[in-house]
């Protein structure tokens, strides 16, 4: 069973959401960099895919570089991120996980990124404008806020309907294929589904799973 304050914790009331009602929605806070998001991304992916119409699952891509004119890469990755979404090219999504952990592509730099782009059959200029574009910048700018609002202060880091946070990291996982994990995400996701159901948040109470 799953321990409120252990395996899960609820998020700060002040947290932006647009949640409540239609599919349970599954925030997953990621660094393209790193080696526990690059593992998560498929599991996370076929878990998704299990669940039908009831849960929808989102990638945000985290910066936790607030340095002014520091060489960190959270940066770049986020508008690639969101560049690819921007082309509706999500299916590179796993590509550049797989480039950086497989093929020890560094996509540290705009450079770099624009330059793997193209290798992968991106149209260069389509790219690039998505790359700069205002939308990319949106996307950003919102990770950034429910980054701060949520208080993740590391990743991989899953959010669910803008008031459970739990991970790998908070489970303590260390199983392939993330079972512990993927158990917390199927009692808060039916803890949210029962609220729902019962005309309320069950805000307060123990979860009951």
């Amino acid at each position: 069973m799953a321990v409120e304050g252990q395996d899960y914790t609820r998020v700060n009331g002040s947290a932006p959401s647009d949640t409540g009602t239609g599919p349970v929605t599954v925030e997953a806070f990621f660094w393209y960099s790193d080696s526990h998001s690059f593992e998560l991304q498929p599991v996370l992916d076929a878990w998704r895919s299990g669940q039908g119409e009831r849960v929808a699952l989102r990638w945000l891509p985290a910066d936790f570089d607030r340095k002014p004119g520091s060489r960190q890469n959270f940066k770049p990755q986020q508008r690639l991120h969101f560049a690819l979404e921007a082309l509706g090219a999500v299916g590179f999504h796993e590509r550049a996980f797989s480039a950086i952990h497989r093929g020890r592509t560094y996509l540290n730099t705009d450079g770099a990124i624009l330059a793997w782009a193209a290798e992968q059959g991106l149209d260069p200029a389509a790219f690039a404008a998505a790359f700069a574009s205002p939308e990319v910048d949106a996307g950003a700018r919102r990770a950034d806020a429910l980054l701060q609002a949520y208080g993740i202060q590391g990743v991989p880091a899953l959010v669910v309907d803008g008031r459970f946070l739990t991970g790998p990291g908070l489970v303590r996982e260390t199983s392939p294929g993330f079972p512990g994990t993927l158990a917390v995400l199927d009692g808060l996701v039916a803890e949210v589904l029962s609220g729902r159901a019962a005309g309320a948040h069950p805000v307060g109470r123990r979860a009951g799973f």
